[in-house]
């Protein structure tokens, strides 16, 4: 009787982009609907009162759009919205017209908030079209109406939408003497004006890129912004006052910050210690701030009910700041790189940070991240707003060499008779891909080691997992960190089946740019100089062979390059992989070519697969 195990080694070297990367349409594929006319009409009324006015007419042409345009869900806050459908129709392909419904109107609480009874204004209402089928066409019309408000009114839409477009019409009304300022972001018009309207209109828009579409937030579509807003001043003055009322620490906030940081030391120990708290212990409620007007909790109200939104929980941690003697005050974050510094609209501003002073320096914080490294750097490319200046500024990524910021990952992985296997593995981290590069911590690490090195140990479909295993912290500082990992244990295998991955260098996450800053899936696009290199050895069995051809890879263009590269000695397998990134990433040319990059970078892990069989007599 015979045996064959198949280990499949998968050099991970890099890592590939999400699939909706790969999901780009041939020129040959049909388009599964066709958006005939698309309207949206915004007034504001002389009282102050708003409205939006909503028609989409499509064609349907497959199957798929009936599931996509079948169900349309329109979010709102019903504490000051009030939603109207106006008419929900669809014309069948032999002429019969189908209305909906009373009860085809489904008012449903989102996913997001199912855990925050206190925001159950926000609301998600469920229109079921009827009569759908491939060749008909869609008619629907509703309206948002929103109370009178003396604040401003400001805005953004996408121009283009899920489908073709054969006519795109956007109109803003505003009283006489308002004056109404816009931009068109990634996109080029020339508006109309009748009376108090201005009227942007398009014809035959292709369909948003998959790329854009990830996570549903719509990052770097074109979009149309305009505001009534005098200027960034006035609307950060009047948040800037909101925030700092609601971060006003009462007795309960006092006793947790006190129970927070009695056992640190130092000012930057007390900041970590009251970071982790606001970050980890309270949930973070996904939810655009413009929804909620950018109007904060109050810090005790946070904190008793645990959890908020992101401006919530920045006014939770300012004040457990301030009750510890540490400072800090508010940063509005942009969501991509596509921002109208002349439009003072805060819809264009989807995150919320903090800026802690700390003796002589600035520490930038998440209040629902914990980021590693540099915190900063996360944010280059993308515009803020510091609600103390006032003035949009671009956070421009330091210029550093690129030996100043290294990731260098050494690993071995030795199998041996009877399946036994040992793994070695050293990791250095240099410059920003240091964890603590700003801030120390005093918490323990097996946590920061567990997520670093969590793949040094080869898994399987039946892992028999590793049976002794030790990592420690050779050497940590703000600027480097160095770990070391080892691990022994039996190959992870039944039936003669088995797969190992082998790890790619630690923050490699970097390149895949459909996860984008707000998606809160991964790290964001590293946008200065750096290098990630990793060294794999593979010491096989004598009697192991290799079954497939190793990598030798080699892919650059004007931002980075990427070379990988396999060899086999005397059954010693050489794995190395060297990540470079050679410029400053700032202006769109260059954003677009870190993005293919990361693309060939996808295509080539793919190919960087080794398999090695190994054949033996086993006794029944």
């Amino acid at each position: 009787m015979t045996r064959r195990h198949w280990v499949i080694i998968s050099a991970v070297l890099v890592l590939g982009c999400c699939a909706s990367t790969m999901r780009n349409r041939t020129t040959e594929q049909p388009d599964d609907a066709t958006t005939v006319s698309a309207t949206d009409r915004f007034v504001l009324a002389a009282d102050g009162g708003r409205n939006h006015n909503v028609r989409r007419q499509s064609v349907v042409h497959t199957e798929e759009a009936i599931f996509s345009l079948g169900d349309p869900r329109v979010r709102y806050n019903a504490q000051d919205q009030t939603l109207r459908v106006l008419h929900a129709r669809t014309t069948m392909r032999d002429g019969t017209v189908v209305e909906i419904a009373a009860n085809s109107v489904t008012e449903t609480t989102p996913d997001e908030i199912a855990v925050a009874p206190d925001y159950a204004d926000l609301r998600e209402t469920v229109i079921t079209q009827v009569g759908m089928e491939t060749g008909c066409t869609n008619d629907l019309s509703y309206e948002l109406i929103e109370q009178p408000s003396n604040k401003p009114y400001w805005g953004e839409i996408p121009v283009h939408l899920s489908y073709p477009v054969a006519s795109r019409i956007v109109t803003v009304e505003v009283p006489p003497g308002v004056a109404l300022s816009w931009k068109c972001l990634g996109c080029e018009v020339t508006p109309a004006t009748r009376d108090n309207e201005t009227i942007f209109a398009w014809a035959d828009l292709p369909a948003i890129d998959p790329d854009h579409a990830t996570s549903g937030l719509l990052l770097g579509v074109p979009r149309l912004v305009f505001s009534t807003a005098a200027s960034w001043s006035d609307l950060a003055d009047e948040l800037f006052a909101d925030f700092k009322n609601m971060a006003q620490p009462t007795e309960l906030v006092r006793a947790r910050a006190s129970e927070l940081t009695k056992h640190s030391a130092t000012q930057t120990h007390r900041l970590a210690a009251l970071w982790r708290f606001v970050v980890n212990d309270l949930a973070t409620i996904t939810w655009p701030l413009e929804d909620f007007g950018f109007a904060p909790s109050s810090a005790e109200s946070v904190l008793t009910r645990s959890y908020g939104h992101a401006l919530d929980k920045a006014v939770l941690l300012s004040s457990l700041l301030h009750c510890a003697g540490i400072e800090s005050h508010p940063v509005l974050v942009s969501r991509d790189r596509l921002f109208a510094r002349e439009v003072p609209a805060l819809s264009q501003l989807r995150d919320v940070w903090l800026i802690a002073q700390i003796d002589d320096r600035q520490v930038w914080l998440s209040p629902t991240e914990l980021l590693p490294g540099d915190r900063r750097d996360h944010l280059s490319g993308l515009w803020t707003l510091d609600l103390k200046v006032g003035v949009p500024l671009l956070v421009e990524p330091p210029d550093r060499a690129t030996e100043d910021n290294q990731s260098r990952l050494v690993v071995t992985l030795e199998i041996g008779d009877q399946d036994n296997m040992v793994v070695d593995a050293r990791l250095t981290l240099t410059g920003t891909y240091s964890p603590f590069y700003d801030l120390e911590a005093e918490h323990d690490h097996s946590e920061l080691l567990s997520g670093l090195l969590h793949n040094l140990w080869p898994t399987g479909t039946w892992d028999t997992g590793c049976k002794d295993c030790f990592a420690r912290i050779e050497q940590l500082s703000p600027q480097s960190a160095t770990f070391s990992y080892r691990a022994q244990g039996k190959l992870p295998g039944h039936r003669g089946v088995v797969e190992v991955s082998l790890p790619w260098t630690p923050r490699s996450q970097i390149l895949n740019l459909d996860i984008h800053r707000l998606s809160r899936q991964a790290d964001t696009v590293l946008r200065s100089h750096g290098t990630e290199s990793s060294h794999v050895t593979v010491v096989l069995p004598k009697d192991w062979t290799l079954a497939t051809e190793l990598p030798n890879v080699f892919v650059s263009n004007t931002v980075g390059s990427l070379v990988a590269q396999g060899s086999i000695t005397a059954g010693t397998i050489e794995l190395d992989s060297t990540l470079t990134i050679e410029k400053r990433i700032l202006d769109p040319d260059d954003y677009l070519s870190l993005r293919d990059l990361g693309i060939e970078l996808h295509r080539a892990s793919n190919r960087s697969l080794l398999a090695v069989t190994r054949t033996a007599t086993v006794k029944p």
